[in-house]
């Protein structure tokens, strides 16, 4: 006898069947805000739930129906005889069969990208990958390391590879799914200065030319879709595990100038911190001038003469303070410390 729990859950379930714009992204109605809203209206009506338990439900529901069927798949997978093969013990299962049916998984290829950085220094830090579903199951996946530096537009080799697959086969109608809509607008963009968009561009047109269709879809991640959590699953393995040399490693003229930089202002940086001279050429130092400068100290003025401004060649050349260190250094390189003697002392390696 089913629990109260679980009649609520079934009637939800049915509920939630009936409204195509909840739940179906290749409906006409899915991304239209009226209809959206009178569902939800209807549901709160029918089960008094405010909107946002509705949408914790739908995504709760989603999330394990998708973890039960994927411990089902994976039993397969495994080779498991048939009495060895998961069964899901949640009486309502079943009846959420109609979210795979909605997506038009028949000759259709999910792509989905992953992107992170991990601790293992011999990893690649990044991966994509695509799955291919036929019939509501996974037949067949790639998976493609990239290089760290790679942004999210050339992360999207994922579906340049799943068009390129699409135009190598047979199929007279396609659907690629992704969850990355800016690299779907480059694709279908009037302008695109991409390489990979280009190639893609070519491809489908090719297709198109043999009188067959593809269509691109774009879908939420991590909203417990089958074929896209299956290819954010793959991508986080290769991330994680591959060890194979990058699949894509050219990198965009902006990361070029970044790096350079960067390498610029380290060796600066390097120099700065051994170059003995650098606070006496910069007059970037424990100066009262500069420090005041920055609202670091009250004043600018030297604690020897409060009218005078401590700077460097007051502390070189005036300074009480320092007199001792001056007359040693003055009896050691056999040169007076003053202004114009400072090319002759900074020309002589060892003087300076």
């Amino acid at each position: 006898m089913a629990r109260r729990g679980d009649e609520r859950t079934m009637q939800f379930i049915h509920l939630y069947r009936e409204y195509e714009c909840l739940r179906k992204p290749t409906s006409s109605l899915f991304k239209n805000k009226i209809a959206r809203n009178n569902a939800y209206t209807k549901i709160q009506e029918e089960l008094h739930l405010s909107e946002k338990e509705i949408k914790n439900k739908i995504k709760s529901l989603r999330s394990t129906y998708h973890q039960e069927r994927n411990k089902v798949e994976n039993s397969k997978r495994s080779e498991a005889g048939s009495n060895d093969i998961y069964k899901p013990t949640l009486i309502w299962f079943k009846e959420m069969d109609f979210i795979n049916e909605s997506f038009e998984y028949r000759n259709s290829i999910q792509t989905a990208v992953w992107s992170g950085r991990t601790f293992i220094p011999t990893a690649a830090e990044f991966g994509v990958a695509l799955t291919e579903w036929r019939d509501g199951e996974d037949t067949w996946f790639s998976t493609l390391p990239l290089d760290p530096f790679c942004t999210v537009f050339q992360a999207e080799v994922a579906l340049q590879r799943a068009i390129r697959r699409v135009k190598n086969g047979k199929n007279g109608l396609i659907n690629i799914f992704s969850n990355f809509r800016s690299s779907l607008e480059v694709l279908t963009g009037p302008k695109t200065y991409h390489s990979l968009a280009h190639e893609s561009g070519r491809d489908i047109s090719e297709i198109v030319a043999e009188g067959r269709a593809v269509r691109l879809f774009c879908v939420r991640a991590h909203a417990g879709i089958a074929g896209n959590e299956r290819a954010d699953d793959l991508a986080r393995r290769v991330a994680l595990t591959k060890k194979t040399a990058v699949d894509y490693d050219r990198f965009l003229l902006s990361h070029a100038k970044k790096v350079i930089r960067a390498a610029s202002l380290e060796e600066w940086q390097q120099r700065y911190a051994e170059r003995s001279t650098a606070q006496t050429l910069t007059s970037h130092g424990g100066f009262a001038q500069y420090l005041f400068r920055f609202k670091l100290r009250h004043s600018p003025h030297c604690a020897c003469d409060p009218a005078k401004t401590q700077d460097v060649l007051h502390v070189l050349e005036d300074c009480n303070m320092f007199l001792r260190e001056r007359a040693a250094l003055e009896a050691e390189i056999d040169v007076q410390v003053s202004g114009r003697h400072f090319p002759e002392i900074l020309g002589d390696a060892s003087k300076s």
